[in-house]
C-alpha cells in the first residue's frame, strides 16, 4: 500500500446540511487500530473560534472542532515530511447531543502535493442519532467486522470445549456495543485492557 502525507476529510454535507462538529477523526493504520495521525498538523477550510481541527485528533471526546461556515469542509492532517502514512480505516465520533453537524457525504482523501487529491474512503447519506456514537469505515481489502467474526467461528469449529467457549465470550465481548458505519464494521468495541 502506498503512503501518503497529506490527508483531509472532505465533507459535502452534513444531516442538517449546514455547520460541520466532529469530536473525534481517528486515522488508523489497521482495523481497530490506534490513532496514527499524530505528530503532524491539523487544519480545517474554516473554524468557528475556539474549536479548531486540532480538537478532532486530542482524544477528548468533550471537545470538538467546529466549522464557521457551511458546505462544503474540510479537516486536513499533514503528517510532515518524511512521516507518511497509509490509513486502513476512518472513525468518526460526532459532537454530542449534535446529529444535525455530524457529516453525512464525505471523502477521506490523500495528497503527496496538498494540491491533487484522490479518494480513499467514500460514504453518503449516513444518518447520525443526537447520542454521541463513533462510527467506522474500511479502505478497501480491509476486512470488516463481520467477516473477522466469520472466520473466528469457522476457526472455534476446530477447537474442543471449553478453549472454544472461552474462545466464543471473547467474540462476543468485542462485538460493536454502537451503531455500524457504512461499511458494516464495529465502531467501538468493549475492551478490558488498556491500549
Amino acid at each position: 500500500m502506498a503512503t501518503h502525507r497529506y490527508w483531509r476529510l472532505n465533507v459535502t454535507n452534513t444531516v442538517g446540511g449546514s455547520y460541520l462538529a466532529i469530536a473525534e477523526l481517528v486515522l488508523a493504520e489497521s482495523f481497530l487500530g490506534a490513532q496514527a495521525a499524530t505528530g503532524g498538523t491539523a487544519s480545517s477550510s474554516s473554524d468557528y473560534g475556539g474549536y479548531p481541527a486540532s480538537n478532532c485528533f486530542d482524544g477528548n471526546l468533550s471537545s470538538f472542532s467546529h466549522s464557521a461556515s457551511g458546505m462544503p469542509q474540510t479537516i486536513s492532517y499533514d503528517l510532515g515530511a518524511g512521516n507518511e502514512k497509509d490509513f486502513a480505516q476512518l472513525r468518526i465520533t460526532q459532537r454530542s447531543g449534535q446529529a444535525s453537524t455530524a457529516p453525512s457525504t464525505f471523502a477521506l482523501q490523500w495528497s503527496d502535493d496538498d494540491s491533487a487529491w484522490t479518494d480513499h474512503i467514500t460514504a453518503s447519506g449516513i444518518v447520525w442519532a443526537d447520542t454521541q456514537t463513533e462510527k467506522m469505515w474500511q479502505a478497501a481489502g480491509v476486512p470488516t467486522y463481520a467477516e473477522l467474526a466469520q472466520v473466528v467461528v469457522e476457526v472455534l469449529s476446530f477447537i474442543p470445549p471449553p478453549q472454544a467457549q472461552l474462545a466464543q465470550i471473547a467474540l462476543e465481548v468485542l462485538r460493536p456495543n454502537v451503531a455500524e458505519g457504512s461499511s458494516g464494521g464495529p465502531p467501538r468495541p468493549v475492551v478490558f485492557f488498556a491500549t
